[in-house]
């Protein structure tokens, strides 16, 4: 406080305390003057902004709404949105998010009793629901709340939402909580974050539990996995504002899935250091979700160019694919609130050439029935290569025989007309024997065509 009376008995004095009013005034705020806070509103409207939602987890106008409304009655008064007038709509598609002109704004806008317009934008981010929201005053058309909050879907983001107005309009936070300790004691215990910072606990839950899902879809395992149990999830704040992270489950002997999990939520899991009179607050807080984890890095499958006989989701990955072989990457994972179906087609493979030819050698067209899973088949073959080797057999044999009976014969008559038989014979039984010998060849040729061309289609199907 300046005294006027040594301001009028010494002019030194004067100008060295005027000087001080000077520097005083320039020290309380830029411009000569300090405003005066921003009033929270007590009867506010709602507006929703252009929304764009996570996939299967759309939302109707009216629940969105409704939710919205819902949230803030916790601590506000929602009234009925009434008539507003096209000045205000227009000025929050153009992304002015509820700053208000008081001039365009107010004296055009039809409020219904309303101090407070209330702005809510849905938007989707790495997988996880967004609610932005902002609180204005309306006789200032000035913001005086703005928060972001991640959650699972839109109900959980604005439960978040209700919880922090509630705390924000306290004005104590974890200082009450934190006042009744010794500095010994705040220095030397850990805290449940629950009892310190409800917020602060809440938020860490719904990011530990996408941070669970996440880092559990992006394991990368070489054989299968079966987890089907709760996993527990603690995080330590130490004293200099570290996090410390340690995974838990029951019954898991894949020690490599816990580390990871632990180094994925060290990453991107975190909450700000609680800190009281200058200190970082040791805290503590604990978690568990039940978990279903199904992991199959090789799964087979043997398509016979019949879809219905495939269930989903394999299914779509082998429309119009050829028959052969393939083999699937499947993933099915369940976090609390979270599902993820992963199927990825691998690659797929033919049957073998060699062993193909094998067959056709034996039982002819049976290697182009094996090799292209009974997709191309020449049924005639077996019947062309041994029907005219039997032929030929038969036809030698009657030659031979002829022929004996040509050696003794009685007359030159009677062996005239033998060995004529026995030639004609003899001549049937070669071109028999080649016929089969060429269908013999062919049927391999065609086999190794066949097989071939098949392979190239099951090759360009997974390289499409």
């Amino acid at each position: 406080m300046i005294d006027t009376n040594s301001l009028e008995s010494s002019g030194n004095k004067a100008y060295s305390s005027a000087c001080l009013i000077g520097f005083a005034l320039l020290m309380v705020v830029p411009g000569m003057a300090q405003e005066a806070p921003i009033a929270w509103p007590e009867k506010v409207i709602i507006e929703i902004s252009p929304s764009s939602y996570c996939a299967g987890k759309e939302m109707l106008q009216e629940d969105l709404a409704f939710e919205f409304s819902k949230a803030l009655a916790s601590e506000l008064v929602v009234l009925e949105r009434g008539k507003v007038q096209k000045a205000i709509e227009d000025e929050l598609r153009e992304g002015m998010q509820a700053t208000f002109d008081p001039v365009s704004t107010v004296d055009a806008g039809y409020f219904e009793g309303a101090d407070g317009v209330a702005v809510l934008a849905v938007s989707c981010s790495s997988g996880q629901t967004k609610c932005a929201v902002t609180l204005s005053n309306v006789a200032s058309g000035r913001r005086v709340y703005s928060e972001s909050f991640v959650a699972n879907d839109v109900t959980n983001a604005l439960a978040m939402l209700s919880l922090d107005l509630e705390l924000s309009k306290q004005e104590q936070g974890h200082e009450a909580f934190f006042a009744k300790y010794t500095q010994q004691q705040l220095k030397n215990s850990v805290f449940s974050l629950r009892d310190a910072d409800v917020f602060a606990a809440r938020k860490w839950e719904s990011e530990a539990e996408y941070g669970l899902y996440r880092s559990l879809s992006s394991f990368v395992s070489k054989k299968e996995l079966n987890v089907s149990s709760p996993i527990s999830v603690s995080m330590t704040t130490n004293g200099f504002g570290s996090h410390f992270f340690e995974v838990q489950c029951d019954g898991m002997r894949e020690r490599s899935l816990l580390q990871h999990v632990e180094s994925e939520l060290s990453r991107s899991v975190g909450i700000e250091p609680i800190r009281y009179h200058q200190q970082n607050i040791q805290t503590q807080i604990q978690g568990e979700w039940s978990v279903f984890l199904l992991v199959n890095p090789e799964l087979k499958i043997r398509y016979w160019g019949s879809p219905a006989e495939i269930r989903e989701p394999f299914r779509g990955h082998l429309k119009q694919a050829p028959r052969g072989d393939y083999t699937f990457f499947s993933q099915e994972l369940i976090v609390g609130n979270y599902e993820h179906d992963e199927v990825d087609l691998v690659r797929g493979t033919s049957r073998s050439m060699l062993t193909s030819l094998m067959c056709s050698s034996v039982v002819p067209g049976s290697g182009i029935t094996f090799g292209t899973y009974g997709d191309s088949q020449l049924r005639y073959h077996p019947f062309v290569v041994y029907g005219f080797a039997i032929i030929g057999a038969i036809c030698f044999q009657s030659s031979r025989s002829q022929y004996a009976d040509y050696k003794i014969a009685s007359t030159a008559e009677d062996a005239e007309i033998l060995y004529s038989r026995a030639n004609r014979m003899n001549q049937i039984a070669l071109v028999s024997s080649g016929v089969s010998g060429l269908a013999w060849a062919w049927n391999l040729t065609d086999t190794y065509r066949k097989v071939h061309d098949h392979a190239r289609q099951i090759r360009e199907f997974m390289n499409r």
